[in-house]
């Protein structure tokens, strides 16, 4: 059916001008004329509604409050900070800071994920003159387009710079400790530098995936056997001393059923070991699908993007079990965090598009259900290229634009403080995705999810709807617990080729299209309305409790 509906995308574009085709989400291909004032009718009318309507029901009880720390991002020390850092007038690029500021992010993690445990911090301050070169184990890729794996060079954008760009942008920091070919004291020593110097660091991880089976750069081995880290982590514990208890420390792990988890029962031997000495874990369960083949239909790839946050639901109840077994009574004093998440894919396209944007609202829409999970950085913040980037950027050619990943964090971002409230949606119908990547087969995925969030003081809400069917409209019959409630905005986010994406040579491809008019003209009865919906599409709804004034 993409295929399809692409064919017919490219059609339109002769028949419409660019900019007909950029708003047609709000106008000729949208139902919303509907004659129903009790009805926000965003369907289109190239699509058949689905028969079956689903039926929202809300609850006033509140499941968990959404956490800030939730709308971290990543960013590496690699090409100036991925060109955060301007080298030329040593600060940060202006034009990216005010990106940054405007994101939502609320902290980001630095040196950078796997690069990460290859950087020696100590050795990437102070005058960049004096500072030694470090290994880059993407360095085959952009900035340095080696060759091969394992350049060294210096690190412009080290943790001085970092520190300066954090306190810029007025958010906290997220540390990475060197686990790799790096020392316990060095990790320790890092760990006093960033409180010397005043840096407000959420929490320190140590390490990032040295659990995973592969090396990136030949002649250097990063990865550890669990009793190797269980040492490591034990000797920075000790070497912190006094420091150990003041600060939020934490370690690595994967479920077990993960395809990349090497089968040495990593997670039970670090829970059990550590016990009290770790106040979270961290988990690499959030992205999708982590690649694919040539042989990987469009269909299958959209599906695919529908369906992994109910795959990761059950990786995320697979570790709290595992928590739960192996660290006893400490298991309520230990959080989880997820400091890597997001659509990941061969190339940006497919990882930047639509699909993957509303896979990223899925995700967002499991953990800020659970209350385990703490903290969570998006990757990455910008120029990664594989991965979605929260900021859409090329400052060589003073370009700067937002990806469809950006208003969904931007929109999710906004409920930080808000009431998650229970809620239950039943009668969509499901569906089942195929193996993509590393993504198994995923079964009885709903084909339509929703999470509702409200702040009591400020009485104000929003809706967040997904219709995850590739070819219908869906209806969603919602009660809210409010019988006073009205809506006053509506934001949609849809494209009609779901693998849409903005770049630097089609800037405004995917937008997010106003649709407040149209939710402010329908009516609800005593905290009851329907929306329709298109296919593959996000929508955010708000309302208020407050009494319109006169």
């Amino acid at each position: 059916m993409l295929k399809k509906l692409t064919a017919v995308f490219l059609c339109a574009s002769v028949l419409f001008t660019t900019a007909s085709v950029a708003v047609a989400g709000t106008g000729g291909l949208s139902g919303g004329d509907s004659l129903d004032k009790g009805c926000l009718d965003l369907s289109s009318k190239w699509y058949q509604t689905a028969e079956n309507t689903a039926s929202l029901t809300v609850s006033s009880q509140a499941v968990n409050t959404v956490r800030p720390e939730i709308f971290g991002d990543n960013l590496s020390w690699r090409g100036n900070g991925y060109d955060m850092w301007n080298s030329v007038t040593n600060a940060p690029d202006t034009k990216l800071l005010e990106m940054l500021k405007a994101s939502g992010v609320t902290q980001l993690r630095y040196p950078g994920g796997i690069e990460g445990d290859y950087f020696h911090w100590n050795e990437s301050v102070g005058d960049v003159g004096g500072r030694t070169a470090q290994i880059d184990p993407f360095s085959a890729d952009w900035p340095t387009s080696a060759g091969a794996d394992g350049e060294k060079y210096v690190a412009i954008f080290g943790p001085d710079e970092f520190q300066e760009l954090v306190e810029a942008a007025g958010i906290r920091a997220t540390i990475q400790l060197n686990a790799g070919n790096g020392t316990p004291q060095e990790a320790a020593d890092w760990v006093r530098h960033c409180l010397d110097n005043g840096l407000d660091v959420a929490s320190f991880a140590v390490g990032n995936e040295v659990h995973f089976a592969e090396e990136r750069v030949a002649g250097v081995t990063v990865t550890k056997t669990p009793e190797e880290y269980i040492a490591f982590y034990n000797d920075v514990y000790d070497a912190l001393g006094d420091l150990a208890d003041g600060v939020n420390l934490g370690c690595i792990s994967i479920p077990d059923s993960h395809s990349l988890a090497r089968g040495d029962d990593w997670d039970s031997k670090i829970l059990s070991a550590l016990g009290e000495k770790i106040d979270f874990v961290d988990i690499h369960v959030g992205y999708a699908p982590y690649g694919f083949s040539e042989s990987t239909t469009s269909d299958s790839l959209v599906e695919c993007f529908m369906a992994s946050s109910q795959w990761i639901a059950s990786l995320i109840q697979e570790e709290k079990a595992s928590m739960q077994a192996n660290l006893g009574a400490n298991y309520d004093n230990v959080d989880l965090q997820i400091t890597e998440y997001g659509p990941i894919s061969p190339g940006q396209e497919e990882a930047n598009s639509v699909a993957g944007a509303i896979f990223l609202a899925s995700f967002f829409n499991t953990v800020l259900q659970e209350p385990k999970i703490t903290a969570a950085n998006h990757l990455p913040l910008i120029n990664h290229f594989e991965a979605p980037n929260l900021l859409g950027a090329w400052p060589q050619r003073n370009a700067y634009w937002d990806n469809a990943q950006t208003y969904v964090f931007r929109m999710y971002s906004a409920q930080a403080g808000r009431q998650v409230l229970d809620a239950e949606l039943t009668g969509c119908g499901t569906f089942s995705s195929s193996k993509v990547g590393l993504i198994p087969e995923v079964t009885g995925v709903p084909l339509a999810e929703s999470t509702v969030y409200f702040d009591p003081d400020s009485q104000e809400g929003s809706i967040f709807l997904i219709n995850k069917s590739l070819d219908e409209n869906m209806e969603f019959s919602i009660q809210l617990p409010f019988e006073n409630a009205r809506l006053t905005g509506a934001q949609e986010l849809w494209n009609i080729n779901p693998m849409a994406e903005n770049n630097f040579y089609n800037q405004s491809a995917v937008t997010l299209n106003d649709c407040g008019s149209q939710a402010q003209g329908t009516s609800v009865s005593g905290g009851e309305f329907r929306a329709v919906t298109k296919p593959v599409s996000l929508v955010r709804i708000d309302f208020t409790t407050k009494a319109k004034e006169p």
